[in-house]
Formats: C-alpha cells, structure tokens, sequence
C-alpha cells in the first residue's frame, strides 16, 4: 500500500487510531483546512505537559516573539506520542516539532527515552524514503526555559524555511 501524500510504501496498513486518541488526531486534521496569510510553513508543535508546555505558556505570558508557525498540541508526554501520529502529521503539515522534558526529568520517569526511540525510527524511515528528515526535530525544554523554546522555535523555523 503506498501513501500518497508521503509517497512511501507502507508494509502494513497502519494501526487505527485508538479511541482515546480521536481529539489527538483531530487537532492535527485541522490544520489541513488552514488559510495561510503568508506563504510560512506549518510547524505541528508537540509539548509535553509539564514541561515544554510550561515553557511554551510562559513565553507566551510573557510577550516573547516567535514565528506564528507553530501549532502547538500538548501531550500528556512526549513518550506517549506513536509514530503513527508522526506520520500522520507530516501529512497535515510543513513540518513537526517534538519538544519534551530534559532526559531524566520525564514525569513519566522513561517518557522522553521512549520518545527519542521513536524519534530516531522516523527519520531513519524518512531517510530511507527519500524524504526530507529535516522536517522533524525533537528537542528537550524545560519549564522554566521560556528562552530556550523560543530559540528552539526560531531556529527550526529558519530550517524549514530554508528547505522548501
């Protein structure tokens, strides 16, 4: 079965979202009905709750510029996102920011392994298609780094600007 908006082959058809999920996999469908005012990409924005949330909130409280790119949708942790949600939101976006706590920091104790597990995979598989792996990034931000989250937001958005 071949993807068409990716165009790769999957070997399987991928697993249905669960149930659980649905509002998940809503937020991401929604940018797909996005009217752009300027031609800036679209960055689908993963933050963990209590941490790159935190901070993403703090910069935003406290009036810190960043690109208007980003859409952010927080996540319980950063572990709990299934590469299936990867792929599937580089299917409704420009490109995919993981941001999640410091290792050894998850609240979930092993959350942000398991996210840089799955990390690694997805750009080995969009390596391996032929895709652009610059599309995706995971980083690690602090509740406290309102500063960090803003670079971190510019610096990707100079990238994906820079590789279309």
């Amino acid at each position: 079965m071949v993807n068409e908006k990716l165009g790769i082959e999957l070997i399987e058809k991928p697993k249905p979202i669960p149930e659980e999920d649905s509002d998940l996999l809503s937020r991401m469908e929604s940018n797909d009905n996005r009217t752009l005012v300027s031609n800036s990409p679209v960055i689908l924005t993963f933050c963990c709750d209590h941490c790159s949330y935190e901070a993403a909130d703090k910069a935003g409280s406290l009036r810190k510029e960043y690109p208007d790119a980003f859409r952010i949708i927080r996540v319980p942790c950063t572990g709990r996102i299934e590469p299936e949600f990867l792929l599937e939101a580089l299917l409704h976006a420009d490109a995919v920011l993981i941001l999640g706590c410091h290792p050894g920091n998850c609240h979930f104790k092993v959350g942000n392994y398991e996210a840089r597990k799955r990390y690694g995979l997805i750009k080995r598989v969009l390596r391996e298609s032929g895709l652009d792996e610059s599309r995706i990034r995971l980083d690690w931000v602090g509740a406290g780094e309102n500063d960090k989250f803003v670079h971190v937001c510019k610096e990707f958005y100079d990238t994906v600007k820079t590789s279309d």
